[in-house]
């Protein structure tokens, strides 16, 4: 969704970071990238914007894309407040995501990093662009806690031993301010080279 138009949030970022990065616009409907596609990527990093009612976050064919890349080693950074909104809790988010249960619309206004990947994050004030419709994310079936809430558990993390893995934001990662949002990319592009 593009209103507001959030791209230059992470492509900014991205650019600081100084990494190279190609972008498919969905266009706010479930015309997504192919497995073949994004085979071609170490990371693919997916955000909704504003969206919800309708297209946030990868559609059932977006999702077996998305399946086959992470099972072919490829590695996921998914933010959205609204996807679980729009799309529920299918196989996808419970496998792929590490998802085990969410609430919608419970307005995290902070988030503090757990875990494997995110345990070294302190707290983070959400400073959102548009409304906060972020969520509670539980992790189950293997998942690990990313981020930890003021509303309760934030985001999550599926990081297989070797190869693939996935990442889920209950929150928009726009709402991380500059300095925050560099380091969590950084964490991610790392993870994603492999280290």
């Amino acid at each position: 969704d593009n209103s507001p138009d959030v791209r230059s949030i992470f492509t900014d970022s991205l650019e600081n970071l100084g990494v190279l990065w190609d972008l498919w616009d969905t266009a706010n409907s479930d015309n997504e990238s192919s497995a073949a596609k994004l085979s071609s990527y170490p990371l693919v990093v997916w955000f909704t914007g504003d969206e919800f009612g309708g297209a946030a976050g990868p559609g059932s064919s977006g999702e077996a894309a998305l399946s086959a890349y992470i099972d072919g080693g490829g590695r996921l950074l998914l933010s959205s407040q609204d996807y679980l909104w729009d799309r529920g809790l299918t196989s996808f988010g419970q496998a792929y995501l590490g998802i085990g249960d969410f609430d919608s619309d419970v307005g995290q206004d902070s988030v503090t990093g757990q875990g494997e990947l995110f345990g070294d994050i302190g707290s983070i004030t959400l400073n959102f662009p548009f409304y906060n419709w972020s969520d509670r994310v539980t992790p189950g079936g293997g998942g690990e806690l990313a981020f930890l809430g003021n509303e309760g558990d934030a985001a999550t993390s599926k990081l297989a031993d070797e190869g693939g893995g996935a990442i889920f934001l209950g929150f928009p990662l726009a709402a991380v301010d500059g300095d925050a949002r560099e380091e969590i990319l950084s964490i991610v592009l790392t993870w994603a080279a492999g280290g």
